[in-house]
């Protein structure tokens, strides 16, 4: 019988480390050494929950992504997606440093970032990338203060680390723009990807359907469709979705507007249709997760005071 994939948490990543770990809750988590997997691990193949950057500061790892071979050097920086089906295969002293972010994370952090998805797009597509040495100077910097800010008993030390997380994805973007400069002009879908990106970034609080972006860019619905699969392996009306609930997540934890101002701003015709919407896409009503996380504020608060 086929064993189920293993998908390990953050919380579990934490518990099984022999290195020090810089954890907040089960968003965030950083640590150093061997990759930080439990010793009796017996399942062939694993995922990771979170998206997962991988900096190798020493010897050499040999590993499958999703069936694509992968070998780590020092300098190297591997980014791992959510749920990516990986197989460890050899390991050569292999060191090196560990940022695991989970997804409530990155939708707190990227919101404003209206290049994510693309920058998103681009680590899957090359997901290995060398960092010249003011390059590696500058990631395992910002590693540094994440871990700093990790530590510091102070009441904004999430919103700190949402902005560093921002300057280090502005970074990765910065160093996939030059790395795709220098392998030449992107091809057509690819262009069509980043186009469609674009336009949703822009529209996405007024435009909900796939045809609006397929007529700005002069193509067929289901030229578009089709493109933004096979260049990205999600569909261009979860990828408009992910933008639209991102958006409502954001207005939802960090202003006081109403739930229907929220809705309307996002173009629902109704508080009762962007609830319905809303919760299609979370499982949750807007009431129910601007409760959760204020509950989950209170607690932070609570723990501090401690």
């Amino acid at each position: 019988m086929t064993k189920p994939l293993k998908i390990y948490s953050i919380a579990e990543l934490a518990n099984c480390s022999n290195a020090q770990s810089h954890i907040l809750g089960n968003k965030i988590l950083l640590l150093e050494g061997q990759l930080p997997l439990p010793k009796d691990r017996s399942a062939a193949s694993f995922a990771f929950e979170s998206l997962v950057f991988v900096v190798c500061t020493a010897g050499r790892l040999r590993l499958n992504m999703d069936s694509t071979a992968i070998v780590m050097r020092e300098g190297n920086l591997l980014a791992l997606m959510p749920r990516q089906v990986i197989q460890m295969a050899e390991s050569e002293g292999f060191e090196g440093k560990y940022l695991f972010l989970s997804k409530e994370i990155l939708s707190h952090s990227l919101v404003k970032m209206n290049s994510f998805v693309s920058i998103a797009n681009k680590l899957h597509n090359k997901p290995l990338n060398h960092l010249g040495t003011e390059q590696h100077v500058f990631f395992t910097s910002i590693l540094d203060l994440i871990r700093q800010t990790l530590h510091n008993r102070n009441s904004h030390k999430e919103e700190m680390i949402i902005h560093v997380l921002q300057t280090l994805f502005y970074f990765v973007d910065d160093l996939l723009s030059e790395k795709a400069e220098s392998n030449g002009k992107p091809s057509r879908a690819n262009t069509i990807c980043r186009n469609f990106l674009l336009l949703v970034s822009d529209h996405h609080k007024k435009e909900h359907t796939v045809k609006f972006y397929a007529e700005k860019l002069c193509l067929s619905p289901k030229h578009l469709a089709l493109t933004v699969k096979n260049v990205m392996g999600e569909s261009a009306l979860k990828i408009i979705n992910d933008f639209i609930i991102l958006q409502a997540k954001s207005q939802l934890r960090y202003t006081d507007k109403t739930i229907q101002e929220i809705g309307y701003e996002l173009n629902f015709s109704t508080q009762s249709f962007f609830g319905k919407y809303f919760k299609q896409h979370t499982g949750m009503s807007p009431g129910e997760y601007r409760s959760l996380d204020n509950q989950a504020a209170l607690q932070t608060e609570a723990e501090r005071e401690d």
